[in-house]
């Protein structure tokens, strides 16, 4: 496919420079797609900017400590 696209004669070098260019975009693009319609299908939208909160509502007391 590559030699169709590029010629058979590039150098070695020259094809690890495309494999990267294309493994980094196909790496951005499934981030790109992930946040873009990940956060719809969770049902909700994306938090930016705000922090997940952590609360204790309630203690309950398991053992006394007594033998």
């Amino acid at each position: 496919m590559f030699q169709t696209l590029f010629g058979a004669d590039m150098p070695l070098a020259a094809w690890l420079v495309v494999a990267v260019v294309i493994v980094v975009a196909l790496i951005g693009a499934t981030m790109w797609m992930g946040r873009r319609f990940g956060a719809q299908r969770r049902g909700g939208t994306p938090t930016r900017g705000r922090q997940a909160h952590l609360a204790v509502i309630a203690t309950a007391a398991i053992e006394s400590g007594g033998a």
